[in-house]
């Protein structure tokens, strides 16, 4: 009997097809417990943690149920706010994506900010159990209250400069993404915004100030910005630079320099680094940072890094992500290039750390009080 040609090859292919979806469903399970914080959901997009829930999905994280597991605003529901409980004990992850909140017509708040309730119970569950946790902007910006982003940049160890912005191929007063409240806060000043082309916008609320920086006027090379990783940002993540960021981020100074994973770099001209500069704005800052507390590990992202207008469908199967970040050039899609280039390694990385091993509640000898004996508990440095 004659075997053509097509009868050998045909099975060969389904092989290589085959083979990356069999090798995803054999790979080993996630058992951790995830908890995602997402108060940015005007729409049921769930564009804020997108990114992120693809993730979690493609690295098999099964307690993990999908986009509408999280903590935050609900649209389409008819209860629309999921309150964060009380106590975090089983989280494992605790990802606050996004905390800007949701505004009507008016632009009046309907809801959003982190709560200091909310920030507490963050805070309690990584001193009591080995957490891992990623703050990305704006989880502490506005419109969270001052007292609320003070206690969380501190405890991140970085120092918020109140200095935001953002990349824009068109600065044209009609572009949508340019919001009223920024228009007007330039406006205020005395000028009138008659921009044209790509730039940076950075906003300051606290100074009331809006800056431009543009092509047109000369002070840009390219209105993205690039990230170079530290020694260890390229040990954890296995990158040495990202592609192209262009959504929103903030500027922030970090309290040790040995905390820096990723360096966020402009690519400006000497008319634009003078604008900067006469502002006090770093030419160089940082876009990831690592602390460790106790048990736990603290990562800030100056980025609205797990925001993205769409994900593919297709994440059990292995390799997949490598695929799409050769084959997603930066110049024609920036947001999934920096998605599948620079993200998906980073939180791939982020993820993969070895968690600390669990303190152990020391037992304090009884001590006695009016006639009674107390016996206390000693979990790291407070008393239970």
């Amino acid at each position: 009997m004659r075997v053509t040609k097509k009868w050998i090859v045909l099975p060969g292919v389904l092989l290589v097809l085959l083979a990356p979806w069999m090798i995803w469903e054999l790979s080993s399970a996630r058992e951790e417990s995830i908890v995602i914080l997402d108060k940015t959901v005007p729409t049921d997009n769930k564009r804020e943690h997108r990114a992120l829930t693809w993730v979690l999905e493609h690295l098999r994280f099964e307690t993990f149920s999908g986009e509408n597991d999280y903590y935050g605003y609900f649209p389409e529901k008819e209860k629309k706010e999921r309150a964060l409980p009380e106590a975090l004990k089983d989280a494992d992850v605790i990802y606050a994506a996004d905390t800007y909140g949701v505004y009507d017509k008016e632009n009046d708040l309907v809801y959003g900010g982190l709560q200091m309730k909310e920030w507490e119970t963050i805070k309690q569950q990584t001193t009591d159990h080995p957490t891992t946790l990623i703050m990305e902007f704006n989880t502490f910006a506005s419109p969270t209250k001052a007292e609320v982003k003070n206690d969380v940049a501190s405890f991140l160890h970085t120092t918020p400069t109140g200095w935001t912005g953002r990349a824009f191929s068109d600065l044209a007063r009609d572009n949508e993404e340019l919001t009223d409240a920024i228009l007007s806060l330039y406006e205020a000043g005395g000028k009138k915004w008659a921009f044209e082309g790509a730039g940076f916008v950075l906003v300051n609320e606290e100074k009331e100030k809006v800056i431009v920086l543009s092509d047109e006027a000369g002070e840009i090379n390219d209105e993205r910005l690039t990230m170079t990783f530290t020694e260890e940002g390229k040990r954890l993540t296995g990158l040495e630079k990202s592609a192209p960021y262009t959504y929103w981020f903030d500027v922030t100074v970090p309290d040790n320099q040995e905390d820096i994973l990723a360096n966020y770099h402009w690519d400006l001209s000497e008319k634009g680094k003078v604008a900067l500069q006469q502002e006090g704005i770093p030419l160089s800052f940082p876009a990831v940072t690592h602390h460790s507390y106790e048990q736990s590990d603290l990562f800030y992202f100056a980025g609205d890094f797990a925001d993205t207008e769409e994900v593919s469908s297709i994440h059990k199967y292995a390799g997949f992500a490598q695929m799409r970040a050769l084959i997603t050039p930066a110049t024609l899609y920036p947001e999934q290039a920096f998605f599948w280039k620079t993200y998906v390694p980073l939180m791939k990385g982020v993820l993969s750390m070895e968690k600390k091993a669990e303190k152990e509640a020391a037992t304090v000898p009884a001590e006695e009080k009016n006639g009674l004996s107390y016996t206390s508990r000693l979990n790291g440095d407070r008393f239970e």
